[in-house]
This record gives structure tokens, sequence and C-alpha cells, in this order.
């Protein structure tokens, strides 16, 4: 029997589509979720919660917008935490799991388990240090077996609010990384976020989306993984890249989040 063609964008061998976990190369994406008790609270509905539409969100994320991105559906691994109180859990997606790790190959993931409300507290030094050794590890276990990244390792951090610990030891380990160009780091910002604090710990790469649908800022995950793909220069200069794709040609930003 014939085999089909690969779909454009995706890596192939002799016509036929070579899985994810056969690629020679991977791109690597941590989302961190803030899971803390404001998320409770009414989101762009007054009928429906944050976490109601954070919900709706990562299920459409996961289900559809990741899939249209070639550099996640072609090699692409996910991992996904929710943090809140003094704890970070990754998520649990169905698929095929990267042995040992909390990543998954975004080419098969089709659902999650939902969210579910808490009454915590917003540790974002444990996020961001748990991001930052989930990368770390499975760089080291893909360079242990012969595989590499394809592009930096990219960390998203999506939030409500502010951190309620101490985020200075975390920083430090985070523009280490950055500057060693290990890892590049967004930070968006809903509902409550406190502007001031988040562009303290992400200075050049934190996008206040207040007025934006959550579903939109996941976009903002797959707009800028595209913009990224083959980049290789400074943080400051890839950061500048996602910015300036954002509002060139005076593109608003649910435009730009939209991907049109």
């Amino acid at each position: 029997m014939p085999v089909a063609p690969a779909p454009a964008g995706l890596r192939a061998y002799e016509d036929e589509i070579l899985a994810p976990e056969d690629q020679a190369t991977r791109n690597l994406v941590v989302i961190l979720i803030d899971n803390s008790g404001s998320m409770t609270e009414a989101g762009s509905s007054p009928n429906r919660t944050r976490l109601a539409e954070l919900n709706d969100a990562l299920r459409s994320f996961l289900t559809g917008t990741m899939h249209d991105v070639p550099q996640l559906e072609m090699n692409g691994e996910i991992a996904i935490a929710a943090f809140a109180y003094r704890r970070v859990d990754w998520l649990a997606l169905d698929g095929k799991q990267a042995p040992g790790s909390p990543f998954y190959y975004a080419r098969y993931i089709r659902s999650f388990t939902p969210l579910e409300s808490t009454n915590g507290k917003t540790p974002m030094d444990l996020a961001i240090d748990a991001g930052l050794q989930a990368i770390e590890n499975r760089k080291r276990s893909l360079a242990a077996t012969g595989y590499v990244h394809e592009s930096r390792p990219v960390m998203f951090l999506l939030t409500d609010g502010e951190s309620s610990a101490d985020v200075s030891n975390a920083l430090v380990k985070l523009r280490a990384a950055e500057e060693a160009k290990k890892v590049l780091f967004f930070a968006l910002g809903v509902g409550n976020a406190n502007d001031g604090e988040m562009q303290k710990i992400a200075p050049d790469s934190y996008y206040s989306l207040k007025d934006q649908p959550i579903e939109n800022c996941l976009r903002f995950v797959s707009g800028s993984i595209g913009v990224l793909s083959g980049l290789d220069d400074t943080p400051t200069a890839m950061y500048a890249a996602v910015r300036s794709a954002n509002t060139q040609t005076n593109l608003s930003a649910e435009a730009f989040l939209k991907g049109s």
C-alpha cells in the first residue's frame, strides 16, 4: 500500500512521515499556569470564572491551535504545569509521554485533564525553578541518546496576579539560562496581573493581555513559536523579534494573537 505524502512542513523520510519520537531534533515548550485562588474569580464574562475560561482555552489549544504550528506538530514536546500554594503539578495529557519527563509529544495530544480550583497562593519562584529544571533534564536525556533541540527551548508563564513568594533566586537562575541561550521566557498577564511586578520578572518579554480572552493568550504561544523558529541570537534580539511581529505595520495585539 503506498504511503501518504507528508503534509507541508513536516519532515519525512522516503515519503513517510517520521514519528515525533524518531525526529533527530526536538522543540521543547513549557507552559506554567497560575492556578491560585484568584483564578476562581469572574473572567471576561461575569457568569464564568477565569479557570473555566482557561480550561476551555487549553482544550482549544491542545486539540486545535497547537497542531497548526509545524514546529510543534513535527517534533515538538510540550509540558504544562499548574502552580498554586507551594506546589507545582505537571498536567497529565493524553498521547505519548517522553520517558522519565513531564514532556509529551505534541503531535499525539488531543485532550487533557481539566484544572480544578484551588485556594492557594501564587508561588512563581517554584514554577520558574521547576520549568528550568524540566527543560535541563530533558535536554540531558535527549543528548544522552544522540538527539538535540532544534530551536531554543521556550517557557511561558500565564498569571492573573503576582508572586506570593520572593522570586529573586529564581530570577538569577532564569537570567543566567537566558544569557547562556538555554531558554527563552515569556510572561502573559491576564485579569488582575500586576504589570509592574511582571515587567521585573520578564523585562523584555512581558505582555499584559488583560483585554484579551485567555484563548487568545494561548494563541500567543503558537504565534511566538513560529516567529522564533530558526532564530539564534541574543535573548534581547529574539524577544524584540516577537514584539516586532506583534506591532509591525500597526497590527493590533488582537490581530497578532489571532494569527492574522
